[in-house]
């Protein structure tokens, strides 16, 4: 229901080409019986596969375009976080035992022919192994803590579920539980990281912006001269705060940043014997791709300036914000506990902590 209103929205607002939907619907009681959407296929081939292949010039060609689609999502303004629908729809849901809240939008934002509404927020989070169900609030969201307060509030419920094979755990269930993944514990780090929010997130008059979160290289298509054809996976893509849409595309994403380029010569060559050819060094290439990403980043955000200056402004004030959203994304995972636990903290003794995937990559530390 929500990716099929928020893909007209993206065609009627902006000149990313999402596909075109052919035939979709939200009912039931249809001759299929079922929820179902048709697109279009959208011409050309995942930019995975095309990177390696691709000039430099081209590749800057495709960070220029998205900073276009982007900085055209970040001038559009919204009151609430929520994911859009046509308000028609909704009305369907009348006769329903339940009806959601939902936030109606003006004519600059719908289009002639259908009329938007911002309503519950559906992401992964909220949806995830059997967290349909947990009674907590679900949207429009006027505030960055009300929403991460929703999603902190669904791991405290959790906590008291049953072990489900959905969760991610790292743990024998033969072992002593650890003392950081008990209920107690867990209940105990989302309490404190409640009261946390007021303070990191004080801004009483957000504006929000719609956002796609998985810009990944597979879900851009470029056809065979390396232009972008397509923006793909538009489902769950819901309005975010400022702060939150002010992040790298994932296509540029790397484990380390490099800024010198590697010297192959220092890179030892594996010889092959039975093939008596060299084998090219994994490491190098690596690297080799980590100083490309960190070049293309540098490339992103001096064009992004260029076009867009509130978008950066938002990007490097923003870091405290960021850093209490990556928390609450890990904050299920036990792995991180004693990341998390080490963050809060720190945050409750002196203000403010580095990102923990900054520490991880040795960027920076805890003081």
């Amino acid at each position: 229901m929500s990716e099929d209103t928020t893909i007209k929205y993206i065609q009627h607002h902006t000149s990313i080409p999402a596909p075109n939907i052919l035939k979709c619907t939200s009912e039931r009681d249809d001759e299929l019986g079922f929820e179902f959407m048709i697109m279009d296929r959208v011409p050309g081939t995942n930019l995975r596969h095309e990177w390696e292949s691709m000039s430099w010039l081209k590749k800057e060609v495709v960070v220029r375009k998205v900073v276009a689609y982007l900085a055209q999502l970040f001038q559009k303004r919204f009151t609430r976080i929520g994911n859009l629908y046509a308000t028609n729809n909704l009305q369907k849901l009348r006769e329903a035992s339940y009806i959601p809240d939902a936030v109606l939008l003006g004519a600059n934002v719908s289009t002639p022919e259908t009329a938007f509404c911002l309503s519950q927020i559906v992401s992964i989070p909220f949806f995830w192994g059997n967290r349909i169900n947990f009674d907590v609030p679900r949207g429009p969201f006027k505030h960055s803590r009300e929403w991460l307060a929703a999603e902190l509030q669904l791991h405290i419920i959790q906590a008291d579920e049953p072990e489900d094979d959905t969760e991610d755990s790292d743990s024998d269930s033969e072992d002593e539980p650890d003392e950081l993944a008990t209920p107690e514990a867990v209940k105990g780090r989302a309490q404190r990281l409640l009261k946390l929010l007021p303070t990191i997130f004080s801004d009483e008059h957000e504006r929000f912006v719609l956002h796609h979160g998985d810009l990944n290289s597979d879900n851009i298509l470029v056809d065979s001269d390396h232009n972008i054809t397509g923006i793909l996976d538009w489902e769950c893509i819901h309005t975010v705060p400022l702060w939150y849409a002010c992040e790298t595309p994932k296509f540029l994403a790397s484990d380390y940043e490099r800024n010198e380029l590697p010297d192959a010569d220092i890179y030892l060559e594996e010889f092959d014997e039975e093939t008596g050819k060299d084998i090219p060094n994994e490491a190098l290439d690596c690297h080799m791709e980590e100083y490309e990403k960190t070049q293309l980043r540098n490339f992103f955000f001096e064009e992004m300036q260029r076009v867009c200056p509130e978008w950066v402004q938002v990007h490097r004030n923003s870091k405290l914000q960021t850093a209490c959203s990556e928390v609450v994304s890990i904050f299920g995972e036990m792995i991180h506990a004693n990341w998390v636990e080490g963050w809060i903290a720190r945050v409750e003794k002196n203000g403010h902590c580095p990102s923990i995937s900054s520490m991880l990559r040795g960027e920076c530390c805890w003081d």
